[in-house]
């Protein structure tokens, strides 16, 4: 009589199964060795990959702003000193446009704070748009007055008069 009944025939199996394995051939070795899960290091570095990436796209978009924004305001003021055949008026322009533009990040910035701060429920386009234009109105009065600014202390380093509108 078996003494183990039917879990003879489960041990039977059994090694006849691990003998069928051993006489498999082995299987390839891993390429990367442990590449059955990703470790925390490999995920980091993807991370780190990813985030440099973005940050390099990100700063050629802005490159292409800025040179596009540069190329916009040196046309402009050219264009309008030529119109009125006068430098000084092509700088003026140069100034306020620079100005205007320098406004609108921190008007978007400080609409965002103030309606971070009052609690107000504004969408993200209302606040882009509200900042834009606030900005841009803030940075253009903002260089109006530094022209005015200028044009006082140079009257008073230079006291002669001037021909023409004088600002």
């Amino acid at each position: 009589m078996d003494i183990l009944g039917p879990f003879h025939c489960l041990s039977g199996f059994t090694a006849l199964l691990v003998v069928s394995l051993e006489t498999v051939s082995p299987a390839a070795p891993p390429l990367i060795p442990n590449d059955t899960a990703a470790g925390p290091i490999t995920l980091l570095l993807l991370i780190a990959i990813l985030f440099a990436a973005a940050l390099i796209l990100a700063l050629i978009a802005t490159a292409i702003v800025a040179v596009l924004l540069l190329a916009g305001v040196a046309s402009s003021s050219f264009l309008i000193a030529w119109k009125n055949r006068s430098a000084r008026t092509g700088f003026r322009a140069a100034f306020l446009q620079c100005s205007a533009a320098a406004g609108i990040p921190i008007g978007i910035v400080s609409f965002q704070l103030a309606s971070w701060i009052m609690h107000l429920i504004v969408s993200t386009r209302s606040i882009i748009v509200l900042g834009t234009i606030t900005g841009a109105a803030g940075g253009a009065s903002v260089g109006l007055l530094l022209l005015l600014g200028i044009r006082i202390i140079a009257k008073r380093l230079n006291p002669r008069p001037q021909q023409g509108f004088p600002l």
